[in-house]
This record gives structure tokens, sequence and C-alpha cells, in this order.
């Protein structure tokens, strides 16, 4: 799991989304969902960011952003998206596909 619970759960309170639901969007769905590398990652380098919307097992859509660096994963936040974000995200993913 996430290895920034405590401070994750936290954060994410005020969106009413769980640690969990978030792992589950970014971790555990078939087909998973394909991590974009956000472009405000060379900012914090050595961690390398992700974002992704995804669903959880209850079909709750969400948008995830998390950090990795080696073995360290770190969510950043996770809330509903609004329509406009999904479609910026599916334009990225199909153009993504095509490449």
């Amino acid at each position: 799991m996430w290895d920034n619970m405590e401070w994750a759960q936290n954060h994410i309170n005020k969106h009413d989304v769980s640690v969990k639901e978030a792992w589950e969007v970014v971790f555990e769905n078939n087909p998973k969902p394909i991590p974009l590398r956000a472009p405000e990652q060379l900012n914090f380098p050595p961690y390398i960011r992700y974002w992704t919307i995804g669903k959880t097992k209850k079909k709750r859509v969400l948008f995830v952003a998390w950090e990795k660096h080696r073995e360290t994963l770190n969510l950043i936040t996770a809330f509903e998206p609004n329509k406009k974000r999904i479609e910026i995200y599916e334009k990225i993913i199909k153009k993504t596909k095509y490449r």
C-alpha cells in the first residue's frame, strides 16, 4: 500500500476518498489504467510523478496522482474528476496508444 498512508488519508479526506480506493484505481483495476508522467515532474527529482483516471471496484471514477522513487509510492491526491479532466485524459490516452 502507499508509503505515506496517514498523511495521504488526512490529505484526501476533504475529497471523501479513501487511500484504499486510490490504490484500487492505480494498482488493482483490470485492465489497469495507463499512468501518465506529469509535466511538472522535472521540478521534483528524483521522484517521478504520475496521474491516472480509473474506476474503483465499486465503479467510482477517480483522478489519482502519485509519485514513485525507487520502491517508494506516495499518494499525492485523489478526487472525482470533472468532465473536462476526463476528456483531456482520454485524448492523451488515445494519442499514446497510436504512437
